[in-house]
């Protein structure tokens, strides 16, 4: 089935009325090419086709008064959030199916959305649609009443209709399903008679519990429809507690529930693009500089126990629940936004790349596709993954959808220039410019990436490139075949010509050792990367790895001893580094000496899906 043009500009459409320095390219004009990234992409595709439509809406039949097709699954979708996979279904059914025009994923949609607006028909003339129990529910219904402390001692259950919000509008833009607008709208419509009778305090106090992205729903779906009460709809779901001092610089993030805050701000860089709310702008951007910089990891993740800290706890933060998956993948998505306003600025790019190679890429299980709730940083413990039928955590949901969009945010285009921002590989074809790029590389193996012409119209057009921040040396470039070298810069590096099939642009970015201090000011532990590749100590295979790691809790195995963990040999990092030893014939490994007279391997991190391993490493004589 042809995906008609429609489909390809709507997500424009509803990016609003600002005037970017550069947008993405939809997912349809950018595919994968051989790469890990590709063989996550398929294995998450297969995945989704053996979930269950009937038993994800299992309690929406049961709580509509419809026959339940199909028994409930376990975990959190038997539990107050029940619903919340159904949502994130939705999102990576309609992402797979615009990034491949596969219409197996459509049909799904098509028939989810049809049971959801039959459903919500039996539900009332409310508009509610969901799969929350009575007494859940009835905590929202409340709220017209002004009752904001109900919601309160409830399990987050704006949270779960958000991200049945947030599935049926990617049904809706992605998908090109028109009945999912038309229930979004009367869901929009139930959630306005509920909440514009209260008080500005009365709404602040209802933002206390965890509310995902809805503002940033409603303002996609007011970037349609341009209806008043849609804008002022998401702005009720704007938490000044939270804002007010970001737009001012100050870091107000410790103490607070991480994943709670990363989607408020994302909502407030897409209320900049669509309404040039400055306030707006600036809170995403002084956010995103205040994590990266106070509250980061080394794989690109943040948080312990789902909590931000006080940076001068990170030593003690390094636990079985750092680095909540869904706190990348939404830091990921503000980066997207953040390089659209500042396509030249690396800082964006290094962070996505940083975050996708260490973290997400990782996060998959490579036998049976589950997904990592936190990425374990206690040293000498392992990763532990979901199972398919009995977990159905919130970074299952994420999960499931960051295959799906591993081609969104690699390239990027003004008028006239494409911004290359990740190394992947990958095909682009501009379909409104005429213009087809093909990438090559086995980055971040190498630095080695070959860009091939395939398309080109005639008239002048800008390559620009992001030159890493983390380069060891010049960049060697070639431009068919005219060889430059060049200094890694903030601003990247570009060339402008009359292109034509054919021509081609050689980079070679120069890869090495480098030494980074655990946040928060504790150079006492330190991280080593390889180029942009977290390297991690590969202490041995967990025995029976395969009735360990995958768990019905996030937290089930957090209780199990780690292994020792050595200590490397040396007073400095630097140090340290000159003493690593490639392995031969291994993809980034080497060999690093240990106080006790012996050698630990360190290889990449994102390479060690059933091995003990640390990150962090402690360094003495």
């Amino acid at each position: 089935m042809k995906i008609s043009q429609k489909l390809l500009v709507l997500s424009s459409i509803l990016a609003g009325s600002v005037a970017f320095a550069a947008e993405q390219f939809p997912l349809n004009e950018v595919q994968l090419l051989d790469s890990r990234y590709l063989v996550n992409k398929k294995r998450n595709a297969d995945f989704l086709l053996t979930l269950s439509p009937d038993r994800l809406m299992a309690r929406m039949y049961q709580f509509c008064g419809e026959p339940v097709k199909a028994p409930v699954y376990d975990g959190w979708e038997s539990s107050d959030l029940s619903g919340h996979t159904l949502g994130h279904y939705l999102t990576a059914l309609s992402m797979e199916y615009l990034s491949t025009g596969d219409t197996k994923y459509k049909e799904r949609v098509d028939y989810i959305v049809s049971e959801m607006a039959r459903c919500q028909e039996k539900y009332g003339e409310s508009g509610y649609i969901g799969c929350l129990n009575d007494k859940i529910r009835n905590s929202l219904e409340v709220l017209k009443n002004g009752d904001v402390e109900t919601i309160n001692k409830m399990w987050a259950p704006w949270y779960t209709q958000h991200k049945i919000a947030a599935g049926l509008l990617d049904a809706w833009r992605y998908a090109g399903n028109e009945q999912a607008k038309l229930v979004l709208i009367k869901f929009a419509n139930w959630v306005d008679g509920l909440t514009k009778g209260l008080t500005p305090e009365q709404d602040q106090r209802m933002l206390s519990m965890e509310f995902g992205g809805l503002g940033e729903t409603f303002l996609h779906l007011y970037a349609e429809t341009k209806l008043p009460a849609h804008k002022a709809l998401a702005e009720r779901f704007r938490h000044h507690w939270l804002i007010d001092d970001l737009a001012a610089g100050r870091d107000n993030l410790p103490g607070k529930h991480a994943n709670t805050q990363i989607p408020k701000v994302v909502a407030e860089a897409v209320n900049y693009e669509i309404t040039g709310d400055d306030f707006a702008k600036r809170v995403a951007v002084n956010f995103f500089d205040i994590v990266t910089k106070n509250h980061t990891y080394a794989p690109g993740c943040n948080s312990d126990r789902e909590q931000f800290f006080n940076p001068k706890e990170a030593d003690r933060r390094l636990t079985n629940a750092t680095g909540e998956t869904c706190n990348v993948h939404n830091m990921i998505r503000l980066a997207e936004h953040l390089q659209k306003w500042e396509p030249e600025n690396r800082a964006y790019g290094d962070y996505r790349e940083r975050a996708m190679i260490n973290q997400i890429i990782g996060s998959q299980d490579p036998e049976r596709a589950m997904f990592q709730y936190f990425v374990c940083l206690r040293p000498g413990h392992y990763h532990v993954y979901s199972t398919p039928d009995r977990s159905f955590w919130c970074c299952f949901g994420t999960g499931i959808e960051n295959p799906t969009k591993y081609n969104i945010g690699i390239y990027f285009h003004d008028d006239d220039t494409v911004y290359v921002t990740q190394y992947i590989p990958s095909v682009l074809k501009w379909k409104e410019a005429g213009f087809e790029l093909e990438q090559k590389t086995e980055y971040p193996k190498d630095g080695k990436i070959v860009f091939t012409v395939k398309q080109a119209p005639a008239k002048e057009m800008r390559l620009h490139f992001r030159t890493p921040g983390w380069v060891n040396g010049k960049i060697q470039t070639a431009v068919n075949g005219k060889k430059e070298e060049i200094d890694s810069t903030e601003k990247g590096w570009s060339v402008k010509r009359v292109w034509k099939a054919g021509d081609t642009v050689e980079l070679n970015i120069p890869m090495g050792l480098h030494a980074e201090p655990l946040f928060g000011g504790h150079d006492e532990l330190t991280a080593y990367f390889y180029g942009p590749t977290l390297l991690a100590g590969d202490l041995g295979k967990v025995p029976d790895y395969a009735n360990k790691v995958y768990v019905k809790d996030q937290l089930d195995r957090q209780r199990e001893p780690a292994v020792a963990v050595p200590t490397l040999k040396g007073t400095k990092a630097d140090d340290i580094m000159k003493g690593f030893k490639a392995v031969s014939g291994e993809d980034r490994a080497f060999n690093a000496a240990t106080t006790d007279g012996k050698t630990v391997l360190l290889r990449p991190f994102n390479q060690l899906p059933y091995s003990y391993y640390t990150v962090y490493w402690r360094r003495g004589e």
